[in-house]
């Protein structure tokens, strides 16, 4: 395995993990720890977003530096060797791995304030605040490091995005994902 070796004392009952995606190189691996690392029907559960924005209109082809955005968040992720878009391959990563009752929900979360459900804006605008907080420190370092653009080019693309980002107010959402599984 090419990740840390978990050495705990004793295994465990239950095992979260949430939102480390960009910070892991080895899925399968990070699974399999948490697999060994269960007591019999221990529970593991996974929870996190795929790192693509959706849109169920045309709400897309008015981002073109969101859509640039991703791409090339995508493209440096790789040549670090750390891929972003996993949510949906943790159920097979585990099934993999010999988990059992293996569970996949999926959620949207809409980017905005544009769906009718009150609970919905709410989060939707959350969720906007969120990622308006989140486009400078996911882009900095990969830019920099793994594009070799410079720290000014890659500040003044992140202000396009954030505008994008303020100013769409309807159709992107992102799926979130919540997988678990047992160990038997």
């Amino acid at each position: 395995m090419s990740c840390i070796p978990w050495e705990f004392p004793q295994p465990f009952d239950y095992i979260h993990v949430r939102s480390i995606t960009g910070g892991i190189g080895d899925w399968a691996a990070l699974h399999q720890q948490a697999f060994l690392s269960l007591n019999p029907r221990g529970l593991y559960e996974i929870e996190g977003h795929d790192f693509m924005l959706r849109c169920d209109d045309k709400s897309l082809d008015k981002v073109s530096s969101i859509k640039q955005w991703l791409s090339l968040l995508h493209q440096a992720a790789g040549l670090a060797g750390r891929p972003l878009n996993v949510a949906s391959k943790h159920k097979e990563w585990m099934k993999h791995c010999g988990f059992a009752c293996i569970e996949e929900e999926k959620f949207r979360l809409p980017i905005g304030t544009w769906m009718d459900d009150p609970k919905m804006k709410a989060i939707g605008q959350l969720m906007r605040v969120q990622m308006a907080l989140a486009v400078p420190s996911w882009t900095m370092a990969l830019f920099t490091r793994h594009l070799g653009w410079s720290a000014v080019s890659v500040e003044s693309f992140i202000e396009n995005v954030l505008k994008e980002i303020l100013s769409v107010e309807r159709g992107l959402y992102i799926s979130w994902y919540r997988t678990s599984g047992r160990r038997e």
